[in-house]
Order: structure tokens, then C-alpha cells, then sequence
């Protein structure tokens, strides 16, 4: 549709971004692969309440994956895709900085999906959801693509997972209460957004000419501002780490 509605260098600058958050998607699906077997398994077996407990620390962690890959690799996709692919290639920083933030939203549904829905033998729910998603992309594609181009398409796919992500919440409402895992994901999203903050605050200091320097140190503050309070907070929560040190 990009390449139709707009032109076919547009097609480059987004599949460049789009590789970048294929990488992450990767992670994110192969979380839900390792764990579909064991929760089919466990709702087979009637271990309901076991299962839950599955998806209430899978959402847990990948959550406060997503959250530091969006707004860590938001904060710096301008200079990244200067650094990267050249001068020539700020569009693709422009359009990384919104598909990034479709990383939460997925890493969310795909927990859903692979953990309750498919052990649970609810296709009419996943299938609504993706058929729902493809309508509100294709929408969104032909108001925003002739107007926005690639930044157009970003913003169509970020709507799309955005509703895949809702609707699956709102299918489990009274099996999953998702909104008790959203709010306690909330110190992670606060302290991804102090991260963003902190690392858009520290490329106003540097010079466009050394960008490399820029993007590292950016990295590093960013990556501090973040780790810190997140792993005090998951170790109070869910001892964590005295766990590992145990094993």
C-alpha cells in the first residue's frame, strides 16, 4: 500500500525501520513460543489458577522489556538512523520512532494470545482480533499514506496493534482482569518515560557532528535512568534477582 499510495523510496525508509523492530518482535514471539506448550498443558489439566500465575509474571517481564526497548529506542531513533544508514535516512528514524511503540501493545496481546487464548481453545476471539486489526490498518493506510507517507503507515500500524492489544483485553475481561497487570506495569512505564525525557534532555548537549559520542552517551543515561528504579522495583515486588542468587 505504501509503495501504491506514496513512492517506492518511501518503501525503503519504512522497511529499514521496520527491520530494526523485527528484531524486538523476535524476542517477544519466541517468549510466547517457549511458553505455549506448558500452558496448554496446565489448562488441560485444569490448573487454571497455575496458569494465571504464568501470565501474571510473563506480563511482568516482558513488559518491562517492551517498555525499555520503546522509549529507550524512540529516544534515540533520530540519530540512530543518521548514525546507521547515513545522512540521507532521517525519515526512517521518524518513522522508527512511532513503529517502536508498538512493542508494548504486541508483547501485551502476544501474552494473551499464546497463553490463554490459543490454550484455551478461543479461535473466534484471535481471529476477530487480527481480521479487526488488518480493517483498522487498511483504514488507516488510506487516509494517512497519501497525506504522510511512510509516517502515515507507521501511525496505521500502530493503531492496528493497538486494537488487536484492546480488543484481546477487553475478550479475557472476565477470565484475565488485564487491567491489574496494566497498573502494575505503571512504574515501568514512569520510569521508561523519565528515561525518554532524561535521554532526549542529554542529545541537546552534543554536537550533530559527533554523533556517535552522542548516541553512547545517550545509551548509558538512558539505560541508568531506566535500570535503576525498574530493578529496585522488581526485586521488591517480585525478588527477582534474591531468586537467581539463590540458584
Amino acid at each position: 500500500m505504501l509503495g501504491q499510495l506514496a513512492t517506492k523510496t518511501d518503501v525503503g525508509y519504512y522497511d529499514n525501520a521496520e527491520k530494526i523492530i523485527t528484531i524486538f518482535n523476535t524476542v517477544i514471539a519466541s517468549f510466547g513460543t517457549v511458553m505455549l506448550p506448558r500452558m496448554n498443558n496446565l489448562f488441560a489439566e485444569g490448573k487454571n489458577s497455575e496458569g494465571l500465575s504464568y501470565i501474571d509474571k510473563s506480563l511482568n517481564y516482558i513488559l518491562v522489556f517492551s517498555y525499555a526497548v520503546a522509549f529507550g529506542v524512540g529516544s534515540i531513533a533520530d540519530n540512530f538512523s543518521v548514525w546507521f544508514w547515513g545522512n540521507n535516512y532521517a525519515e526512517s528514524g521518524r518513522i522508527l520512532a512511532i513503529l517502536v511503540f508498538t512493542l508494548p501493545f504486541v508483547a501485551f496481546a502476544s501474552v494473551i494470545r499464546m497463553q490463554y487464548l490459543i490454550p484455551k481453545h478461543e479461535d473466534k476471539a484471535y481471529i476477530i482480533s487480527v481480521c479487526g486489526g488488518a480493517l483498522v490498518n487498511l483504514t488507516a493506510n488510506i487516509l494517512l499514506i497519501p497525506k504522510y507517507s511512510g509516517v502515515g503507515a507507521a501511525i496505521g500500524t500502530l493503531l492496528a496493534e493497538i486494537f488487536v492489544c484492546v480488543f484481546q483485553m477487553y475478550t479475557v475481561r472476565y477470565e484475565v482482569n488485564c487491567m491489574i497487570y496494566v497498573r502494575k506495569s505503571l512504574p515501568y512505564l514512569l520510569s521508561a518515560i523519565l528515561m525518554y525525557a532524561a535521554v532526549k534532555s542529554a542529545g541537546l548537549f552534543w554536537n550533530n557532528s559527533a554523533i556517535f559520542l552522542k548516541l553512547i552517551s545517550q545509551i548509558i543515561i538512558g539505560a541508568m535512568v531506566y535500570l535503576v528504579p525498574s530493578c529496585l522495583w522488581l526485586q521488591k515486588t517480585t525478588g527477582f534477582f534474591s531468586k537467581i542468587l539463590k540458584k
